[in-house]
């Protein structure tokens, strides 16, 4: 546009994204700036939306689409954004286990047009499941990702409509498991494929498997 673009900063840490085009020049510049603490850490770009993955803390209050998300977190939670191609937020989404530490690894966009989002919750020396509310989730009720007092990986799908179809909680909430570099692709068959690093073993409960009965993975 030839005008200088000038983002706002309010909490101590904000994200942003600034849209390039094939010319290297600037089109334009979002800043995500709330009053606590944000950090964006993956994105996904593709058929006219851009998903962001990341983190925030505390004062969590952003102006989108359908009116404005607030939440207040007192540790670190996971944090997902959709944004339209010209950089309008359509929604935000953040989920936390409050006690410790949480943020997204991957994210990637769903052939029915949502996302799904892996990610590692840490706990601070007493348990705390990860708790979806009710109102952001498709079927109208709490979600409970059973972490325990452990490290654990998890997947998250997000509807196109920003509301949390499912979850799944990697291992049971009595092991500890953490996958590094973890990262989901989207298979032919609607499915998805999940690959990284796993400290040890992983084990998936019957009630998380197709054949109904435990899985496991020896490291």
């Amino acid at each position: 546009s030839g005008e200088k673009i000038v983002l706002p900063v309010s909490g101590e840490r904000d994200g942003y994204i600034i849209k390039f085009n094939s010319n290297d020049k600037v089109e334009w510049a979002k800043g995500f700036s709330s009053p606590g603490n944000t950090e964006f850490r993956k994105v996904y770009v593709g058929n006219g939306k851009i998903l962001v993955g990341g983190s925030s803390k505390g004062d969590l209050t952003i102006d989108t689409k359908n009116g404005t998300y607030s939440k207040n977190t007192e540790y670190v939670a996971a944090l997902v954004v959709e944004y339209t191609s010209e950089g309008e937020i359509q929604y935000v989404g953040s989920f936390g286990n409050g006690a410790g530490g949480n943020a997204v690894v991957s994210i990637s966009e769903t052939e029915d047009g949502g996302c799904i989002v892996t990610g590692n919750a840490t706990n601070r020396n007493e348990p705390a499941d990860i708790i979806i509310p009710a109102d952001e989730t498709v079927s109208g009720e709490e979600i409970v990702l059973k972490v325990g007092y452990y490290t654990k990986s998890y997947l998250v799908k997000y509807a196109s409509n920003g509301l949390v179809e499912w979850s799944l909680a990697i291992d049971d909430e009595n092991s500890e498991n953490e996958i590094n570099n973890m990262n989901i692709m989207l298979r032919e068959d609607g499915g998805y494929l999940l690959y990284g690093k796993a400290i040890r073993g992983i084990k998936f409960l019957a009630e998380d498997t197709q054949s109904n009965t435990d899985m496991e993975v020896i490291g």
